[in-house]
This record gives structure tokens, sequence and C-alpha cells, in this order.
């Protein structure tokens, strides 16, 4: 039998789980299968095969390594939890997987809680725990990242608004503000939760809560763990909102309704799906679950949101640990209305469960890391590779991105260790690391002390601002995944000595090439400044004085000071596409030939200009500009198509 103290139960529900003999106490049933099933969930993720680092995993750890005040590009709450589990327990597979049964154990705990709080018993438990096992949010945490204990912090909060439709009692929307508020402190998209929270209590007799004092103190809860986050976009002028809308419309993978709904279906393991959308169809509709309609309008106007700002389909799984609950609860009250004494009916509860567990091992072994990768390869190409799930817009390779994103990233620290052991010992106190993204430069820092390499820079999310807290920066660097465009923007002299493939990873991080760089053209920490975002002084006379008149303005600053640096080519090129845009030819040309000036070398910026004489009906310069382009980079499909279209209209080859 199992005992403790009751000093350490945390529910009223436990303790009404108890039972007394003598001076012991014993948990009932419920409860032991409760924790039996938040053990589980621990054992699952240890027992999960070592595939290697994710590169977000390496990119949280480096931040929780580094955390500090000055820099909150990244929120605190996800690395600093997963940097108590690496003090503890050094870097590892099994470290991860630890940290992220943790917040799975939470998630199934407190769902379970939901079952037992909303009329379910054993068997309801017992399903709900099945269900979830190898549903989306215990299998999604073989990844650890920011969503394993933000999901864990939205099932908390929609345990609140359980208790609170439960008891018609306003008060538990203290438990819901505090754990959105803890949750702005680890990732903003929690506030779409209250948002819904809204939406729907205005659409539910419940409204008149909305005139209790109780759901306005609970949002002046939140206020103050949005503070922070608000004064750090003030201070670096609002950035956020601009990668909002690159994430939205550009990072993550635009679902189509069909293909959205359907990675609502597969993550979550396509067998629960009969028993979520079971449970949305009765809150809906259903008179005997009215009290909770609130949920299925919640799940409904999240679902919009999330879809119609191109999310990914995982910002959506916490509400699955209401759904499900619900459903197993049904499942437990059609079986218990039957003759429990028929052997069909015995057979019928004990075969769910089991049909279950056999009917998800298939989809299993396509989401966690189960099977040897040769095999891995094999069943992931009968399936189609992803099974049509998808998070981001890049390529796919031989694995599906979730477990491709976990291979070469030592291989890659290793090959560019070779670079920089390679030189003269002297050299080394003077050569830095600069990557192109933030999963590389975590590798270096994680693999650093291994292969005495020194810390990276990278003008990529958290990395950026990390950068440049750095005293100085250094005369020569060794480069992965940047632009070798950039690189000869930046300096004099590129060199390229190497170069990192690994047949598995992900195919926009294989065959990059390793370069050394020296000599920079420019202050780089100038350089690094207004890497994110044009001068804000400039881009101000711009709107106000116009295009030529900035120009002008420019030149004159840059005749002044010729180390000025106010944009970069990416930068005043979407401001020439702006103007273009809105038939203002003549000022997007002007911008455009500014960026030839101050780039010469880039393919990019003839390719744009050429784009803007085609729209214009200057043939001639259109030619003369994609000939340019096409000189730099032979490779310009897009220089070829369109010189193939100028070809046509002036009657001659470009050849």
């Amino acid at each position: 039998m199992i005992s403790f103290r009751i000093s350490n139960l945390l529910s009223d529900r436990f303790i009404k789980n108890l039972q007394t003999r003598g001076n012991r106490i014993f948990l009932k049933s419920e409860t032991i299968l409760v924790l039996l099933l938040m053990c589980a969930c621990v054992i699952f993720q240890l027992l999960l095969r070592d595939y290697g680092f994710h590169g977000d995993e390496l990119y949280y750890i480096t931040i929780g390594d580094l955390w500090t005040f000055h820099n909150l590009d990244m929120l605190p709450i996800t690395p600093l939890y997963l940097r108590l589990f690496t003090f503890l327990f050094g870097y590892s597979i099994t470290t991860i997987h630890l940290a992220s049964s943790f917040c799975c154990s939470g998630i199934m705990g407190i769902a379970c809680l939901i079952t037992m709080k909303l009329g379910g018993k054993v068997y309801a438990i017992l399903l709900t725990g099945i269900f979830l096992l190898f549903a989306g949010l215990v299998p999604a945490a073989s990844v650890f990242t920011y969503d394993a204990p933000g999901h864990l912090i939205w099932v908390t909060a929609l345990y609140g608004v359980v208790r609170a439709l439960k008891e018609d009692d306003p008060r538990w929307a203290i438990l819901t503000g505090t754990f959105i508020g803890i949750g702005m402190l680890n990732k903003v998209t929690i506030l779409f939760l209250p948002l819904a929270l809204i939406v729907s209590l205005l659409l539910v007799p419940q409204r008149i809560w909305l005139r209790s004092r109780w759901l306005w103190i609970a949002g002046g809860i939140i206020v103050p763990f949005v503070i922070p986050f608000i004064v750090w976009q003030f201070q670096q002028n609002w950035y956020f909102l601009d990668f909002a809308t690159k994430y939205t419309g550009e990072m993550s993978y635009k679902a189509s309704f069909p293909a959205f709904i359907w990675n609502q279906i597969i993550p979550n393991n396509v067998l629960s799906f009969p028993v979520w959308f079971m449970a949305l169809i009765i809150l809906l509709f259903s008179p005997k679950w009215k009290t909770y309609r609130f949920f299925g309008i919640c799940y409904i106007v999240l679902f919009l949101i999330f879809f119609l700002l191109h999310s990914p389909f995982y910002f959506l799984m916490p509400l699955y640990a209401v759904l499900i609950p619900i459903g197993s609860i049904r499942i437990e009250q059609y079986m218990g209305s039957l003759n429990p004494g028929k052997p069909t009916v015995k057979i019928a509860r004990a075969a769910i469960p089991i049909v279950y567990f056999i009917g998800s091992l298939p989809l299993l072994l396509l989401a966690v890391p189960i099977l040897p990768v040769d095999r891995l390869v094999s069943y992931t190409s009968n399936v189609g590779v992803d099974a049509g799930i998808k998070t981001s817009s890049g390529s796919q390779g031989l694995l599906p991105h979730w477990f491709a994103d976990r291979f070469g990233w030592e291989e890659m620290v290793k090959g560019i260790a070779i670079v920089y052991h390679s030189g003269p010992p002297a050299d080394k106190n003077k050569t830095g690391i600069i990557t192109g993204n933030y999963c590389q430069a975590s590798a270096i820092h994680v693999y650093r002390t291994k292969y005495g390499l020194p810390e990276p820079i990278s003008t990529h999310g958290w990395f950026y601002y990390q950068t440049l807290m750095k005293p100085e920066f250094k005369r020569k660097y060794i480069s992965i995944g940047v632009s070798p465009d950039l690189l000869k923007e930046l300096f004099s002299s590129v060199e390229q000595k190497g170069t990192f493939t690994n047949q598995y990873c992900k195919p926009d991080q294989n065959h990059l090439p390793i370069y050394f760089c020296t000599s920079p053209k420019c202050d780089l920490r100038k350089r690094w400044l207004i890497d994110k975002l044009m001068d804000s002084q400039f881009k101000k006379y711009m709107d106000k004085e116009g295009v030529f008149k900035s120009i002008v303005y420019y030149h004159a600053l840059k005749k002044s000071d010729p180390t000025i640096l106010l944009f970069t080519e990416q930068q005043i090129n979407a401001v020439g596409y702006e103007y273009l845009n809105k038939g203002k030819i003549d000022e997007a040309i002007a911008l455009f030939r500014l960026n030839i000036e101050e780039h010469p070398e880039s393919s990019n910026v003839y390719d744009s200009l050429g784009e803007a004489y085609f729209v214009q009906g200057n043939f001639c310069q259109a030619t003369r500009s994609y000939k340019e382009s096409l000189n730099r980079n032979p490779g310009n499909t897009n220089a070829k198509k369109y010189l193939r279209k100028l070809k046509k209209l002036m009657g001659f080859s470009y050849q």
C-alpha cells in the first residue's frame, strides 16, 4: 500500500480520495491510477532512442547557460527550467527527456484531475491516461521546446476554468489568471488564451461573471507579468512585431483549411479523433453538457485564430487535455448504461484501451525516436516521409524535420574545429566563429569545450543581442550558414576551407561550406546594430521627405563619415519593393540603384532592379540588369526566366 503525510497533498480531490486505517492514510484506486499514469509519462520519455540533440534543444540549453536579464529576446521560464536539469545532470539526451517527462507528467495529472472533477471514475481516468499517452501532448514532448512547459501552463490555466464552471465560482479565475501571467514569462502566444476565453464567455450564460470582481482581479494579475516583455520590446523598437509578421507569413507552414484539420487529427493520433471530436460535439450541442459549452466555443475560436494566422498546429494541443477527458467520461457513461455482467460488455471495456494502444504503434513510430535510423528512413518513406504533417515551410529530406533536426550537429562542430585549429596557435585569440542561425551557434556553444572553440556569434534570434554584449569583434572569423554574398560584403577575404554534409539532417543544413574570413570591410558592431531594423532616423527622414531627398541626405552623411551604416541590403531592397508594389516605379528604381551602389557584388540587387525596369517597360535596362545578376550568380533561375520573357518581347536571346 502507498502511504504519506496529508501535508504532501495539494488537491482537494486527492484529499477526498483518501481512506484511513488506524494512524495511516491510504490512497484510493483513482489516485493510485493517476500517479501510475504520471509515472508512465516519465518512463515513456526516458525509454526513447538517442538520435542526438534537436537544434531547438541546443538553443534552449545555450540560453539557459548564458541567461541574463539584459537579453529578454527569449523569455526565461523554459531555458531556466532546462538549466536546472543540465546543472544537476549535465548535457545529455536523457537529461532533456527527463525535463520533458516532468512536464508531460504534470499535464497527465491535471488531465486526470479534470476527468475526476467532471465526474469520471476509474475507467474514464484509465481511458484519459491511455489516450493522452499516445496522443499529441505526450509524444510531442520528445523534442524539448518552449511548448513543453508552455503546454503545462496552458493546461493548468484551463483547469482553473473547469473548476470555475463546475462550481459556478468565478474565484477560480485567479488560478487561470496567475498561470496565464506565468505563461507570459514563457511564450507570448498564451495571450491568445485570454482573448479566446473572453470571446467564449460572451457567448454563454456565464457572461454574468464579467460583472464579478474576480475576473478583473485575474486580469490584473496578468499585467505585471506582461510588463518585462513590453519594456524590452519598447527598448528594442518593437522588433517582435516584425518577427511575428515573418513567422506567420514566411517561416511557418501556410496550411490550407483541410491541411490544418489534418494536422489536428494525425499528430493527436487518428484513433483519438473520435474521442475528442465526440467531446467537441457534445460540448457544443448536448443539453447535459451546457454548463461546459464554453470549452467547445473556446476550441472553435482558437482553431480559427491559429488557422488564420498560419500558426503551427501544435498551438492548439492544450485544448485536447480538456476534450479527451470529456470524451473518456462519455465512453464510461455509455458503458455504464449497458449490462455490466454481459461478457460482450466486459470484452468491449477491455478492448477499447488495448485496441487503441496497438493501433497507436504505427503512428508512434513516426512521432518519436524509437526505430534505428536506417529502419526509420525506410518506414517514413512508405508513409510519405512526414505523412502530411508540417510546421515549417522548409524542404523535406530523408526524414521528417522533427527527426532530421537531430542529426549532424556535433559533426558540424567538428568540421569547424578542424578549420579553427589548422591555423597558427597565435591566431586563435584573434579568430571568432559566426553562424547563419541559432541552431548552428547553439551546437558550437554546447560542444565548444570538447573541441576547444570560442563562443560563437550570430545575427539570428537571441544570439543577436548576446553578440552585442561582447566587448569587441574579431578581425578573423570562421563562418558556416552565412551566405557568401553577405560574407563578401563584410570581409575583404573569404576562402572556403571545408564543407559539412550529413545524409539525415535537414536539407537547408546540408552541404554547408565552411569559410575563413579576414579583414572586415566595415565596423562589424555598426553592421550588427542595423541587422534587425533600418536606422530609425533615416527611415523617418525617408517617410517625411521622400526617396530622392533621402538618397541625397544619405550621400551627404556618407561623405562626412565613410564608415556609416544605416541599412542592410535586404532592408533597402524590401523598401524598394514597397514602392514598386505601390506603383511608384521611379522611387523603387532609385532605391535599387542605391542598393547596387552599396552592394555591387550582390546578384539579388541587380535582379530587383531588373524587375523594376521590367515593370516600367524599359526592357533594355531590364535585360542589362538581369545579365549582371547572372554574371554574379549563374544559378539565378528568376533572372533566366525573365530573360526568356524579354527575349520573346524584344526578339533576341540573352545568350
